[in-house]
């Protein structure tokens, strides 16, 4: 609209959709809880699956392959190790359905960003990515200005609450560490 342009809508609803996870941890079951409420389908694949708890959120573990070839929506949630270094290839890309949208807001050096774009130019399949393979991301990346891809600058989860939740979360570790408790989420 700043342009002066009013564009068609092309939006869709959750509702019925199949949802992928690839990647069932504390921001997999966060997110699965939270879309429950959405009457989607979840699936999630995950190299620990936690079945108790997939299974009172409606989750069905499936395999890698599985969430590519039928999901509506797959959404990469995997922490980043050098041996998951490109681990959503071109072999998976290639297997979304048409018209599938793929969400990267863990780490970009999962995703082959090259077969991301090859796969773009080939199918009509779609992108969101909020990190990158290189950050920040350069001014002449194809990704900037490929069909189909809504580029983010790594700030999906920048918010005023989550900066909060982090000064939290770091006081009370200090404040554990120093009593000798357990500190939770350590890397």
């Amino acid at each position: 609209m700043q342009n002066g342009y009013w564009g068609e809508s092309h939006g869709c609803e959750l509702q019925g959709k199949r949802i992928g996870l690839v990647g069932y941890g504390n921001i997999g079951k966060t997110l699965a809880k939270r879309l429950s409420g959405f009457d989607v389908e979840l699936l999630a694949f995950d190299k620990q699956p936690d079945y108790q708890v997939a299974d009172k959120a409606g989750v069905q573990f499936v395999s890698i392959e599985d969430i590519f070839m039928q999901s509506h929506v797959i959404i990469v949630l995997l922490p980043f190790s050098s041996e998951l270094e490109n681990f959503i290839s071109h072999k998976y890309l290639s297997m979304m359905r048409n018209g599938a949208l793929i969400i990267n807001a863990a780490r970009g050096k999962l995703l082959d960003e090259g077969a991301l774009l090859q796969v773009i130019e080939e199918r009509n399949v779609f992108a969101a990515l909020d990190v990158f393979s290189s950050e920040p991301l350069a001014q002449f990346s194809p990704l900037l200005h490929a069909k189909n891809i809504i580029t983010t600058p790594h700030i999906a989860a920048a918010t005023v609450e989550s900066y909060q939740q982090t000064g939290i979360h770091v006081a009370q570790s200090i404040i554990d560490y120093f009593a000798g408790r357990e500190i939770k989420n350590v890397l």
